[in-house]
């Protein structure tokens, strides 16, 4: 399944995979929009299992790819509510 995405403001609406959303969601600053946009691609299909390209489940790249505290503090919960593994390295 599929669905229109836009965390980069600068993009216009684009259709892109629910996984994929996940992997740009964990990023969006702002806590509102990078819960929403979680959730969305969750409830799309997406998992917090899977790896992206270079390895990193969506708790990796929301870890050290989203440079806003606060949304990263409000993100982690709820990709280790949905299953997240905290140990995988």
């Amino acid at each position: 399944m599929w669905h229109a995405h836009a965390a980069n403001p600068s993009c216009n609406l684009v259709l892109i995979h629910p996984q994929e959303a996940l992997f740009a969601a964990v990023t969006v600053p702002g806590c509102t929009r990078c819960l929403a946009e979680v959730r969305a691609a969750l409830q799309a299909g997406a998992s917090v299992a899977a790896m992206d390209e270079h390895g990193r489940s969506a708790l990796h790249i929301a870890a050290f790819e989203n440079e806003d505290a606060e949304a990263v503090a409000a993100v982690i919960p709820v990709l280790v509510a949905e299953g997240a593994d905290v140990q995988v390295k």
